[in-house]
C-alpha cells in the first residue's frame, strides 16, 4: 500500500511540474533582492513585447521572453 501511495505522489508531482511548463511566459527567477512588484511589471512588459511581434515558433517566442528578462537584470533559474 505504501508503494502505491509513493507512486501516486510521484505521479502528481510530475504532472504538476508539467502543467507549469506549458506556460511559455513562466520564468522562475532568483528572488533574493528582487522587488517582486517591479518584476511583475517587467514580466508583463516582456510578455507584451513578444506577443505584439511574435515569431513563427513558440520556442523562439519563449527564448525572446527570457532574453528580455535577462536584459532587465533578472537571473533565471529555469
Amino acid at each position: 500500500m505504501k508503494t502505491i501511495a509513493k507512486y501516486l505522489s510521484f505521479s502528481l508531482l510530475i504532472l504538476s511540474a508539467c502543467s507549469t511548463v506549458s506556460d511559455p511566459y513562466h520564468a522562475v527567477i532568483l528572488e533574493q533582492g528582487v522587488d517582486m512588484q517591479k518584476f511583475r511589471v517587467d514580466r508583463n512588459a516582456c510578455e507584451r513585447a513578444v506577443v505584439e511581434k511574435p515569431s513563427n515558433l513558440d520556442s523562439t517566442n519563449s527564448i525572446r521572453f527570457r532574453e528580455c528578462l535577462i536584459g532587465k537584470g533578472y537571473k533565471l533559474l529555469s
